[in-house]
């Protein structure tokens, strides 16, 4: 099976090329502008695999949660590539994305992406460092002190990635958390086209991945929507 994955939920664009479980190929940028650097990223693997979009069984998009932005162009490209050439296709948790990057390391893997207001989007799984990760903990959106004081619930080592990765080391009590080399705290499309492809084949119902089905997740409102009704509250107070 011949996978195309993408991952624009954070300031990393990436796009992956996973081939029968081995990836074939990947760009990483560290970008704020993902609807001019996605599209040329996949041209650019194509050309230089000698591959075409028909040439592939399944396409996947990290859904969200993260940036709104950068989820619906993801999102969007995938939807595009899919309707065009018929191809199924299937989104992913980004949270779930992130933590295959780190699925090498036994014990908790703790995806987290800043979501300002010292919170970040987060969930939790299980390895063995070997098997794939295990989910124990759904995406949420929480405080830094309070994903903290979750971890310290676990009697296991704890390894981080993302880009909360700094906000949450720098909150956790000094022995929580396990370092996470640098390179592997960044999203990474591959690990979207490894999750794809367990819950594609292990689907009974493969009808539904169609682009109709491939939605983005936000966990919740926008900055802007919050900030209105911030507003909108003041001068109902007034």
């Amino acid at each position: 099976m011949r996978i195309l994955a993408v991952d624009t939920s954070a300031p990393t664009a990436t796009a992956a090329i996973m081939t029968d479980g081995k990836m074939t190929g990947l760009y990483s940028l560290q970008t704020n502008t993902h609807s001019t650097t996605l599209l040329p990223m996949i041209e650019s693997m194509l050309e230089k695999l000698q591959l075409d979009v028909q040439d592939f069984d399944l396409l996947t998009a990290a859904v969200g949660p993260g940036s709104f932005t950068g989820i619906r162009i993801g999102v969007s490209t995938i939807k595009g590539l899919a309707f065009t050439h018929n191809i199924p296709c299937i989104g992913v948790s980004s949270l779930e994305a992130m933590a295959w990057t780190i699925s090498g390391f036994s014990g908790i893997l703790c995806p987290a992406l800043n979501a300002r207001r010292n919170q970040v989007y987060t969930a939790s799984f299980e390895c063995d460092g070997i098997n794939p990760p295990k989910r124990i903990a759904e995406d949420n959106v929480l405080p830094v002190e309070e994903v903290c004081e979750k971890l310290a619930q676990y009697n296991k080592p704890v390894y981080v990635t993302g880009d909360g990765y700094t906000m949450l080391h720098a909150a956790a009590k000094e022995g929580l958390l396990s370092p996470t080399p640098e390179m592997l705290r960044y999203p990474n499309a591959f690990g979207a086209a490894q999750a794809a492809q367990l819950h594609y084949s292990s689907a009974e119902d493969k009808s539904v991945f169609t682009e109709a089905h491939l939605l983005p997740v936000y966990l919740r409102k926008s900055q802007a929507e919050r900030e209105r009704e911030e507003r909108l509250a003041e001068k109902a107070e007034k």
